[in-house]
């Protein structure tokens, strides 16, 4: 829902100045929590992957029929786009989006469905994760602290080009969709998730640190260049929040509608486009005005329609893939 309201820019309710703004503005961090998240969640359900193949189908299975589903709907609309642009080369994107490559292709990174770049990104993480798991888990932590330091390193490039145009693209790059440019913060979410595995939960203090340090960073406005920098931070004050949060028993975390809005959350995420979409087209036909400008009514039919997915769609589909394969 965060990423839902920065595509909603909430942050225009509040003045550019206000904290609120810089905290709504920020809302595309969103998706260095997911990628924290699945590389904790990941990291404490495998220990080790003995069967890579059967690991894959599963995460295939988990991520791809709705995917594909929010591909359909919106590929009439970007057919009909590339179809005014007269280029060639874009064409590519349908193929790549199709087939989980998008992110890739800087070109192509954010079409057909924009927010789906980053299931392109999970694909790659998906691959790689039965070959670096043991590697990362094994790792002493004088080498864990020397790539991390690496990984901030990198994030600094961008500050070190003096010249303004320059500066705009590597921090474009850094906070574009390439995999290998996320890789790090995955790692933080594998790395976090191995040690709650193997040590079991720390003090509470490391929750209350690690949601202080994500509040800290989400307020802020920092300089386009500085914003890698920024992001790698929060992966790491992510990491210590999840790691503090598998732990606790709030009735809020616990309670079965918060359950229920987990479970449908990534339908909530790569479903947001293409109901907003829908829901402006019919607007159009209907009634001559566009429906997804309504925020309150939009997030309602957003979070039934990801629910019905889930129910109807989601799951069944799931279950079908993993029997036949």
């Amino acid at each position: 829902m965060y990423v839902v309201f920065y595509h909603l820019r909430f942050e225009d309710l509040f003045s550019k100045t206000s904290r609120l703004n810089h905290f709504f503005h920020s809302g595309y961090t969103g998706v260095t929590l997911f990628f924290v998240l699945s590389g904790f969640i990941l990291a404490y359900n495998y220990p080790v992957v003995t069967a890579r193949v059967r690991f894959w189908i599963s995460r295939f299975a988990r991520i791809y029929p709705v995917y594909l589903l929010a591909f359909l709907i919106m590929l009439p609309s970007a057919l009909q786009l590339l179809m005014q642009r007269h280029n060639p080369r874009l064409w590519m994107g349908v193929p790549e989006s199709l087939f989980l490559l998008q992110a890739w292709d800087p070109k192509t990174s954010f079409m057909i469905n924009g927010p789906a770049w980053t299931l392109s990104v999970e694909a790659f993480f998906y691959l790689v994760f039965p070959f670096i798991l043991l590697p990362l888990t094994r790792m002493s932590r004088r080498m864990i602290a020397l790539l991390l330091g690496i990984d901030l390193l990198i994030a600094f490039i961008p500050t070190l080009a003096t010249d303004p145009a320059w500066r705009i693209g590597w921090t474009t790059v850094f906070l574009g969709a390439l995999p290998l440019l996320r890789l790090g913060t995955f790692v933080v979410g594998i790395l976090t998730g191995a040690r709650y595995r193997s040590k079991g939960p720390a003090g509470r203090w490391v929750l209350w640190t690690g949601m202080a340090m994500t509040l800290l960073l989400l307020v802020q406005d920092p300089p386009l260049y500085l914003s890698s920098v920024r992001d790698m931070l929060l992966s790491l004050s992510f990491g210590a929040m999840v790691y503090g949060l598998a732990n606790v028993s709030w009735v809020g975390l616990t309670h079965p509608l918060a359950r229920l809005l987990g479970e449908i959350s990534y339908g909530v995420y790569i479903l947001q486009i293409p109901v907003s979409w829908v829901m402006r087209k019919t607007g159009e036909v209907l009634l001559h005005r566009n429906l997804s400008n309504i925020a309150p009514l939009y997030i309602a039919v957003l979070l039934v329609i990801s629910y019905l997915s889930y129910r109807f769609f989601e799951t069944p589909a799931r279950m079908w893939i993993r029997r036949m394969l």
